[in-house]
């Protein structure tokens, strides 16, 4: 059975093109953004059958990706920008949905993620895992 820790490890350990990889939220943003960082995730458990062991579970965790600071260049280059961003890491989950021994499935939102007192063009993806065994 899959653990959040390992869940966690598996999106954070994600090679996505252009993404530096933070295993836990920022305070600040020091160096080059696009950067991505994993909230604390979240959950629920359903026994599979009355008066069995097994269970469904499902497990959340929200990635943030923090992809310029809003003012550093143009809108439509931020724009382009955090669209780059989003395919990259569609590709990177529909990768590792492939090949993890649970099914995850998420939704992406653009939009503005603040770290510290700094407001990025950024992304929002809510993935799900669900764990069957």
């Amino acid at each position: 059975m899959t653990t959040y820790t390992a869940l966690v490890a598996d999106l954070v350990a994600m090679t996505i093109t252009g993404q530096t990889s933070l295993a836990a939220p920022p305070a600040s943003i020091t160096g080059k953004t696009p950067v991505r960082w994993p909230m604390p995730p979240s959950g629920d458990s359903t026994l599979a059958a009355m008066g069995g062991t097994d269970y469904d579970r499902v497990m959340r965790v929200t990635l943030n990706v923090a992809v310029e600071a809003v003012g550093q260049s143009t809108a439509s280059a931020e724009f382009t920008d955090t669209v780059t961003a989003l395919d990259n890491l569609e590709s990177a989950l529909q990768t590792l949905n492939q090949t993890a021994a649970y099914g995850l499935s998420w939704t992406i939102t653009m939009g503005i993620v603040t770290v510290g007192d700094i407001n990025y063009y950024g992304l929002t993806c809510a993935v799900t895992a669900v764990d069957y065994s």
